[in-house]
């Protein structure tokens, strides 16, 4: 018994001396292994770190911000037309005498602000006595302009006149005021006339005929009636006279419109002059419509109160051109409309209006009246017979400098002299496009038609001062 205790005392130690010895190798092999694998890594060379390879900086590259192309029909080679670009801060960036074709504008890109200022020169070399300058502010980097004359429009012949017809219009209640004639290519000169004859007034007319021989006749009377006849294939009517001989009654024959506005007048109104032209959806506005309103008060002794303005449903779009003016012409409203007829039109209130700076290249006022974009006009007598007019547009809010003309320029016109401009008025516009919309359909690639767009125009003429 106390044998088998000590063999197992003695089995029982060995294993622990082999276990010790065990433990010992594995740890002196993971020291090792460890030690092994945190051998540092050999260092860079210090002079590499200290002297790296120097980079070649790289330049600004040459950058295109702006491209215009001038149309044929502005007809350079009778003018002299040249293209000035100030930076927002006044610097002169460009300049060019330019003729038909593309210009391409660049500089390096480091260089290019974000918005910059165009002025184009017009001065007709041939029969014109005017120097038209028209600056736009507020371009962006980037645009390609179009420019085109975009009043060269399309010559709309109606042939020849086969001769005159005749037409007599009475049964009136009140008297008439004002009497139109027109066909789709606009108003007819007939030599049309309103009287009191036989103690009945009276309107009698002989305009021309042509193969367009539909006639929209308008008549307006004291009392603010307003209606209308269409004369329809006045060729195969058998006489040029059927309508003379055959009168027409105001009362019965003659037709109200299917719509009316009112355009309320201020009480002190200097003149006021109302154009309405009619199309059909596929008519461009450039070609003369049906004019089926024209008033203007300069040709009347009616004390106006009210203005009637008349739509057709036969008519998709017009054109309507209202201008007021009051205080003596020094202030003016104008509201002017292309596309579907409007509900109602508001003359506004005289605004307040203060120049708090009137030299050309500081230019600045204040106003109560809130508008989207301006347009201030200037002007100045250049030498004896010529003159200098300068319209510069822009956003509501925009009031920076505008910079010298450039030497090249100067120098062949030292008559053009910004110091002796003189500012004639600002025009305020509202209710109307966006201002970079209007520089898209001043300048835009395409003008084949104008958008439906309407504006309303607030003008005050500078005082003396």
């Amino acid at each position: 018994m106390l044998m088998f205790k000590t063999i197992k005392t003695s089995i029982k130690f060995s294993t622990m001396r082999l276990v010790n010895y065990s433990l010992v190798f594995i740890l002196f092999f993971l020291f090792a292994n460890c030690t092994k694998d945190e051998t540092p890594a050999p260092k860079p060379d210090a002079e590499e770190n200290s002297n790296p390879e120097p980079q070649e900086p790289q330049e600004p590259q040459p950058e295109v911000y702006f491209i215009l192309n001038v149309n044929e029909n502005v007809h350079t080679e009778k003018s002299d037309d040249w293209i000035f670009i100030h930076s927002e801060s006044g610097d002169l960036l460009d300049s060019k005498s330019i003729e038909s074709g593309e210009f391409v504008f660049e500089m390096d890109s480091d260089k290019i602000p974000e918005k910059f200022t165009i002025t184009l020169f017009h001065f007709h070399t041939e029969y014109s006595n005017n120097y038209r300058l028209t600056t736009f502010t507020e371009i962006s980097k980037g645009t390609y302009w179009y420019w085109q004359d975009l009043y060269d429009f399309r010559t709309w012949s109606q042939g020849d006149s086969y001769g005159n017809f005749t037409f007599k219009v009475n049964d009136f209640d009140n008297a008439p005021i004002n009497t139109i004639i027109s066909n789709e290519f606009g108003l007819i000169d007939n030599s049309t006339t309103f009287g009191f004859i036989n103690e009945v007034w009276e309107v009698s007319g002989g305009p021309a005929i042509y193969d367009k021989d539909d006639y929209i006749s308008t008549i307006m009377t004291e009392a603010g009636e307003l209606k209308y006849y269409i004369y329809e294939n006045v060729l195969n009517q058998g006489s040029f006279n059927y309508f003379f001989e055959n009168p027409l009654s105001y009362k019965n024959d003659y037709l109200n419109f299917d719509n009316v506005i009112q355009i309320d007048l201020p009480d002190n109104y200097y003149l006021f002059d109302l154009n309405v032209m009619g199309f059909q959806e596929n008519q461009e506005y450039q070609r003369d419509g049906f004019v089926i309103s024209s008033i203007n008060s300069a040709f009347s002794t009616h004390n106006f109160e009210k203005v009637p303005v008349g739509f057709l449903n036969r008519f998709d779009k017009y054109i309507i051109d209202f201008i007021l003016e009051w205080d003596k012409g020094n202030h003016t409203y104008q509201n002017q409309t292309y596309g579907e007829r409007p509900q109602q039109i508001v003359v506004p209130e005289i605004p307040s209006y203060t120049i708090t700076n009137n030299s050309f290249q500081n230019f600045s006022f204040d106003t109560d009246f809130k508008f989207q974009w301006k347009r201030d006009l200037w002007g100045a007598s250049a030498t004896p017979g010529k003159s200098i007019q300068w319209n510069v547009y822009s956003s509501s809010d925009y009031n920076s400098p505008f910079g010298e003309l450039p030497e090249e320029f100067a120098n062949k016109y030292p008559e053009i002299n910004l110091n002796s401009l003189k500012h004639f008025k600002s025009e305020l516009f509202f209710n109307t496009l966006e201002y970079s919309e209007l520089l898209d359909l001043q300048y835009g690639k395409v003008h084949s038609t104008y958008p439906h767009f309407t504006h309303e125009m607030m003008a005050i003429i500078s005082s003396d001062e």
